[in-house]
């Protein structure tokens, strides 16, 4: 299988359509590329749907009777939105989820590995200005 990677950062503008080009590195190269998008506070996730299936198989061991899990996965499943990159490699964002993230007619797309986020531009410059370099290096060593 080959896994999508995604690293650096891009701009890219949002057409009037709600599209973005997602970069060519981010896609696969031999087959669709399917991607789940999730809105958090002041950013989207793009999740690869090959990841998410981790995610998906714990989902369906919940038992419908555990009222708070199955609330919870109602809750994601309303605010996700599933995807599909078209021959140019763009999708589509809802107005909606697009509103989520202030996106206003283009996103500063930023690398996190196993998956993508998608910030307005000033929401990202505040984020960087926000983070403490430690911070992150010493959670990067608690993954390891």
């Amino acid at each position: 299988m080959d896994e999508l990677v995604f690293c650096g950062e891009f701009e890219h503008s949002i057409d009037s359509q709600g599209r973005i080009a997602i970069p060519k590195d981010w896609r696969h190269k031999d087959k669709e590329t399917r991607f789940i998008i999730l809105p958090n506070k002041n950013f989207l996730h793009l999740y690869p749907i090959e990841s998410f299936q981790h995610f998906l198989s714990k989902a369906k061991e919940i038992s419908i009777v555990d009222r708070k899990k199955a609330m919870a996965l109602a809750k994601i499943a309303s605010r996700a939105q599933e995807c599909r990159c078209d021959k140019q490699g763009r999708i589509k964002i809802p107005a909606k989820l697009q509103a989520v993230a202030d996106l206003n007619g283009s996103a500063t797309m930023v690398g996190a590995f196993t998956s993508a986020q998608l910030w307005s531009q000033a929401n990202w410059e505040i984020e960087l200005e926000n983070e403490d370099e430690n911070d992150f290096m010493d959670e990067i060593m608690n993954i390891g």
